[in-house]
């Protein structure tokens, strides 16, 4: 089984992409992204940097796993700048 980094969800010809990574200070992340009405690129990141790694990772992958479509557009459509 493939250790999925990514998922992408579509709905009323909208798209948002979550991925689980590690960013550059070597904290571990969630993100959502898509595009506004006018086009513009919209990213949300979830940092997950309290704690000891081997926890923080752990959150991090749960709630990449715990995220469905639902979740995804309720997050990316409350985010400020969404509706421009």
């Amino acid at each position: 089984m493939m250790d999925k980094f990514a998922k992408l969800f579509e709905r009323d010809d909208r798209q948002v992409l979550v991925r689980r990574f590690t960013n550059e200070d070597d904290r571990p992340c969630v993100s959502f992204e898509t595009t506004t009405a006018s086009g513009h690129r919209l990213c949300l990141t979830i940092e997950f940097a309290r704690g000891e790694e081997a926890k923080c990772l752990a959150q991090r992958d749960q709630a990449f796993e715990n995220c469905g479509e639902d979740e995804a557009f309720r997050v990316v459509e409350k985010a400020p700048g969404y509706d421009l």
